[in-house]
């Protein structure tokens, strides 16, 4: 059994190698010496069958970068992991699957086989949100609903004026919303967000960081000294932990911090008659007040990432920054690249289409500091539209296809408010240093309008993504008076 079970585990052409070699025993002759004969050459075929099986799968495991699998997955054929997805499929054998599709044994040719993008979306925002049932899962006692694998915690509405004004714009996208509206913090990812944190979420990232031995940065050890001298007792370093879990201390705490450190800038500068003199400041006051400035520049940026550059390094517009509600002619031309430096003459046509179709009624956003003189970036949920990509397979969002939007729009087959147009984009996005958070969101929220909202769509997305990130939202809106407490 345990032989079998692991021929089992191996790849097919593997599996068919393995059985012509340890089941092709010669045959057996008639004397008692022969069938001794037989049955050694019977072991030591099955012995090195197994061998070669052991081979094959550490081979496999290691050249296509799958997660262990243990051997004793052939006493019971199988699969150890023990997630479902709906149907009753393995996530772990369709990976294993869809990795195999690439291989030698393969082909390069050979069709992609496994889950859709899609379909993978859903299974991890499903697995976060509310669970997946496992193969272990004791059934439903009676009189008990049965608990089925797709089952979601019931919705929790964060901004319920903001569906309001989606239903208005969008009554597709906001019937989408309302039915599988989510966002939970994941890698950065094309066609997920980048939300800006506030200073004292930063101060808390970096001091939590500190527990890397890589991680040296001047705020993050003034963080932790500040921490220590709060503590009870000297060394305590279990109470310690516990705070650095606790997002509303850590946040008072760097407010604390910094409120401090400015007061120290702001005397010695009265001292000086007012005047503010870098060269004498001292480290962490100069890293204070670079790490503010840029804060406020970015305060609260939603972004949509478009294009990864690296490993936490991604370009995106910001969804939340809107530049104009109609379209004139020179917003026009600024919107197909006619003011790039060397552009050559506008399309008359084009900028009729688009002026025709767009001069009433846009979305237009500065999408960031880079490249606001290039052809501005149309975002939309049309995939059948020409001239559109998908931004990332599986998303649902699609950029590009600017004259048939115009020309679709002018038709009736769309609404202006369909599309969203960024003027530039931020080339620098990136979580490292805790000034972002990515988070992964069903499309309806990156594709809606941006537009007099009445929450901001900065605590919508961090409300959605609940935890830590709803926290902070609410530490944020404590300090502000101009939000309605039902938006």
């Amino acid at each position: 059994r345990f032989w079998l079970g692991s021929v089992l585990n191996c790849p097919k052409p593997h599996q068919q190698r393995i059985l012509r070699f340890g089941v092709g025993a010669p045959s057996a002759p008639s004397s008692s010496t022969g069938k001794r004969s037989r049955v050694l050459v019977m072991a030591i075929s099955i012995f090195l069958a197994f061998a070669f099986c052991i081979f094959a799968n550490a081979r496999a495991t290691g050249a296509r970068g799958w997660s262990a699998r243990p051997l004793a997955t052939g006493l019971s054929g199988r699969s150890p992991c023990r997630l479902q997805l709906p149907g009753g499929r393995s996530p772990c054998r369709l990976r294993a699957q869809t990795t195999m599709g690439a291989g030698d044994d393969a082909g390069e040719d050979a069709p992609a086989s496994g889950p859709s993008p899609e379909a993978w979306r859903d299974f991890r925002k499903q697995l976060i949100a509310g669970g997946i049932k496992v193969t272990t899962d004791a059934p439903a006692e009676p009189g008990e609903p049965a608990r089925g694998s797709s089952d979601l915690p019931e919705r929790v509405v964060v901004a319920p004026r903001n569906e309001a004004l989606l239903r208005e714009q969008n009554a597709l996208l906001y019937d989408e919303y309302v039915n599988g509206a989510w966002a939970h913090e994941s890698a950065p990812e094309a066609g997920g967000l980048m939300c800006r944190l506030p200073l004292q979420a930063q101060l808390t990232f970096l001091m939590r960081a500190i527990e890397q031995a890589d991680a040296e940065d001047v705020w993050g050890q003034r963080m932790r000294e500040k921490l220590r001298t709060e503590l009870p007792a000297e060394g305590d370093e279990a109470f310690a932990t516990k705070l650095l879990g606790n997002t509303a201390y850590c946040y008072r705490l760097a407010e604390a911090a910094v409120i401090d450190t400015l007061r120290d800038i702001q005397e010695r500068a009265r001292a000086r008659g007012g005047k503010l003199d870098l060269s004498a400041m001292k480290e962490h006051e100069r890293q204070l007040i670079e790490i503010y400035t840029r804060t406020q520049e970015r305060w609260q940026e939603v972004c949509l990432v478009t294009r990864v550059l690296g490993p936490d390094f991604v370009e995106g517009v910001v969804l939340n920054r809107p530049l104009a509600k109609a379209v004139d002619r020179e917003l026009a031309e600024l919107l197909i690249g006619a003011k790039a430096p060397g552009a050559p003459a506008p399309d008359e046509q084009l900028l009729k289409k688009i002026i025709g179709a767009f001069g009433e009624n846009a979305g237009v956003y500065l999408g960031g500091e880079e490249k606001q003189f290039e052809a501005a970036l149309v975002v939309h949920g049309f995939a059948a539209l020409e001239g559109a990509k998908e931004i990332s397979p599986g998303t649902g969002i699609f950029a590009g296809g600017l004259e048939a939007a115009a020309d679709g729009v002018s038709a009736g087959l769309f609404a202006p408010l369909d599309f969203r147009f960024f003027v530039g984009v931020h080339t620098d996005l990136s979580t490292s240093q805790g000034a972002y958070v990515a988070l992964s969101c069903a499309r309806p929220v990156a594709l809606k309008q941006c537009l007099g909202l009445p929450k901001p769509l900065w605590h919508e997305c961090m409300e959605l993504a609940g935890g830590e990130w709803a926290k902070l939202s609410t530490l944020e809106i404590i300090k502000r008076d101009d939000l309605q407490e039902d938006a």
